[in-house]
């Protein structure tokens, strides 16, 4: 599998979890005669996925037993969707919230990609980059709390954002500086 072939297979698996993640709400909404999912709640939601997966993959690739490593390589490749998912369902839910501002809402999602891939070019120079994804995992848990705001914020949700910004800061600090494509007791 050549480089190309996998940075294709991940942007292809991620903008599937973005549009799975919008279909999904619309159809939990239709499903449910209940209102839909506060944005706080989704972004919380988001950030205790993307601590776990970051989580899931750092032990994957490090300790991968030997005869199992395409079977660590797919869970590898297919265990961030599920961010993603929640990532698409979040963006869904802002679209939903506010439709009648859905040109200002595209203009901020599409300034913020583009602030956050300069970002992140940046800070691959001064943080390695599993820690950086931990980076990702405090900045979503901030910005559920600072969405939680506007909503009741139930003791259960709050325990789980403090897991969600606990996970996050110590997995920066603790995370590997550098990957290594799969180790296991063969390599």
């Amino acid at each position: 599998l050549l480089s190309y072939h996998y940075l294709f297979a991940v942007l292809s698996i991620a903008m599937f979890g973005l549009g799975l993640g919008g279909m999904m709400l619309k159809k939990w909404l239709h499903s449910k005669q209940t209102n839909r999912p506060g944005l706080g709640y989704l972004a919380g939601q988001t950030a205790l996925a993307v601590g776990v997966v970051n989580i899931s993959i750092i032990v994957l690739s490090q300790h991968a037993p030997a005869g199992w490593e395409s079977w660590i390589f797919g869970a590898i490749l297919f265990l961030p969707m599920v961010p993603f998912l929640l990532f698409g369902a979040t963006i869904s839910a802002f679209f939903q919230a506010s439709p009648g501002r859905s040109s200002w809402l595209y203009a901020s999602d599409i300034a913020g990609g583009a602030l956050g891939a300069l970002a992140t070019i940046l800070l691959l120079d001064i943080i390695p980059a599993p820690a950086l994804l931990f980076v990702l995992v405090i900045t979503t848990a901030l910005a559920s709390f600072v969405l939680s705001r506007t909503e009741s914020l139930e003791a259960g949700r709050g325990n789980l954002l403090v897991l969600a910004l606990l996970i996050g800061v110590g997995g920066y600090f603790y995370a590997p500086v550098e990957l290594m494509p799969l180790s296991n007791d063969v390599n």
